[in-house]
């Protein structure tokens, strides 16, 4: 047979196969010196033989039922895997090839994982799933995907899971573009069991009927939401306060429609907000007025990593939304930001500790054209960014390949409308991109208003710097009248690969966080 261990090395064994074992022996001369002896697998004890298997079984790169090779193997083996279910977490997978009742003559009850990635709902495949969600085995049912389900089958899977699945633990359901909403009755309404969720371009309206009796929901990701399948802000707030487990929650729209009506939008809640005691990750997609009316009625005292992507948007007023990194400890901590410009995005990031990869914070706004980029992110930094009293370090770099993306009538002002609130500023670092957008604005506050913008400014760093040019003369300009003004400015070359290049390599060869969240199944099944 053949056995994967985590270093992914192929080794050929048998049950009478020689291996070395050792024992060790202490000397004077050597200290502790490994005298091996050989053996056989089969005089390993069967608490040895359940770590290898363990190790074996649990190998997320190993096939998903891999643990069938083992028993069959011996009958000792057989005896050590079936002895043990829990330690090896095992489960039958099904995916409709055969008839359920074909697969459990031959195996133990054990906990079915269910399991259909098709679009044809005429294919054997489906109408075997089909029936095996309506056979009586759905009781022993631990784990539910459905990928790519097309209308039709979507009816009758809909129809035959509208009953209670005691044991389910997880719930993956992706559909094609016109199913219809899940029904009220989805799951009998109820699922106590269910720790992780994940629906994909799935309307929601009745969904929160099963949300309020999911108490022990660990992960809960709702992305790629059609406008149809809108769920109001206060409904979800109301679904978060009874998930005391929560620690993960996504929450994605497809477009921008999906938003408060602003002729019935009330004010914020004077009754206590809601606490989701939890929460370490909020990742949000969609209009800034939904984000609004949502963070207004939840508290997250354990947050510490939150992804919020506006889509398409020219006007940002998020007052709320600040009040809410207020709140939250774990954000409010941070002294460095990067200000990043790209070809379809434009976002704010809070690094994590010596690495930009993994932000505690990212505001992103997606929209191309350049000069919306910059005023979008100009009023997000204004309305929705708290950390200008505290920030001191601020990186700013265009990730775009393309030179010419930046025309040339844009206004100095929306610049110094992007730098103004940064008061604490004392360390601004400009990549090789950037530098020649920004020297401009710089150049001309010299003229007036030297101090009144960055007054804490104490370094430049220019990616590339060189003795002479346009950059140089226009940063030379605004040096001297800050030296002038007693409050001197230093300006330094920067030559070394900068966080924000990191940055750049990151966010040109990964999708933006608003799409990975869709792709979980890829690596979770």
């Amino acid at each position: 047979m053949t056995l994967k261990n985590s270093r992914l090395k192929m080794v050929q064994v048998s049950v009478n196969a020689q291996v070395p074992f050792f024992s060790t022996t202490m000397t004077e001369s050597s200290g502790a010196d490994r005298l091996y002896q050989w053996g056989t697998i089969g005089t390993l004890p069967d608490d040895v033989l359940l770590g290898i298997f363990n190790s074996y079984v649990c190998d997320r790169l190993a096939q998903t039922n891999d643990w069938h090779t083992l028993v069959h193997v011996c009958r000792r083996w057989r005896y050590v895997v079936f002895a043990s279910p829990r330690s090896l977490d095992l489960q039958l997978d099904y995916g409709g090839n055969q008839p359920m009742t074909e697969m459990l003559d031959i195996w133990p009850a054990l906990p079915i994982h269910i399991q259909l990635l098709s679009n044809d709902p005429e294919s054997s495949r489906a109408s075997n799933v089909v029936t095996a969600l309506d056979s009586e085995h759905h009781a022993h049912v631990r784990g539910i995907r459905l990928f790519d389900i097309p209308s039709l089958l979507w009816e009758r899977l809909a129809a035959v899971m509208q009953k209670p699945f005691p044991e389910l633990t997880r719930l993956d359901i992706s559909l094609g573009d016109g199913a219809r909403a899940i029904p009220d009755s989805f799951l009998a309404g109820s699922a106590p069991r269910l720790r992780e969720l994940y629906l994909t371009n799935t309307p929601l309206p009745a969904m929160h009927k099963l949300l309020l009796s999911s108490s022990d929901l660990v992960q809960l990701l709702l992305s790629d939401i059609p406008h149809s399948g809108y769920i109001p802000p206060e409904a979800v707030a109301r679904c978060l306060s009874v998930l005391p487990r929560l620690e993960q929650f996504h929450l994605q729209f497809r477009s921008d429609l999906s938003r408060p009506d602003p002729t019935n939008r009330r004010p914020p809640p004077l009754t206590p907000r809601a606490i989701v005691p939890s929460l370490t990750t909020l990742d949000f997609g969609g209009a800034s007025d939904y984000l609004e009316d949502l963070v207004a009625r939840i508290d997250t005292p354990q947050l510490d990593h939150v992804v919020v992507t506006f889509l398409n948007q020219l006007m940002f007023d998020t007052p709320q939304l600040s009040q809410f990194f207020i709140r939250t400890e774990e954000l409010m901590v941070h002294k460095e930001a990067y200000l990043v410009f790209d070809y379809l995005s434009v976002e704010v990031r809070l690094p994590q500790a010596e690495t930009v990869y993994l932000s505690p914070l990212v505001l992103r706004i997606l929209c191309r054209h350049s000069e919306w980029q910059l005023s979008a992110l100009a009023q997000v930094c204004g309305s929705s960014f708290p950390h200008h009293s505290t920030l001191e370090h601020l990186h700013v770099d265009d990730t775009s390949s393309s030179p010419d993306r930046w025309p040339g009538d844009i206004e100095t002002a929306q610049w110094v409308e992007l730098l103004s609130p940064f008061t604490a500023l004392k360390n601004l670092y400009l990549s090789r991109r950037m530098a020649s957008r920004i020297a401009a604005t710089l150049e001309e506050l010299a003229g007036q208003g030297v101090t009144e913008v960055l007054p804490a400014l104490q370094n430049i760093f220019l990616q590339g710097l060189q003795s002479s040019g346009p950059v140089q003369d226009a940063v030379g300009q605004f040096v001297t009248a800050r030296q002038r003004s007693g409050f001197p400015v230093a300006v330094h070359s920067w030559e070394g690969e900068s966080g924000s290049d990191k940055l750049s390599y990151y966010l040109r060869w990964m999708p933006s966080t608003y799409h990975l969240s869709s792709l979980h199944m890829l690596f979770d099944w």
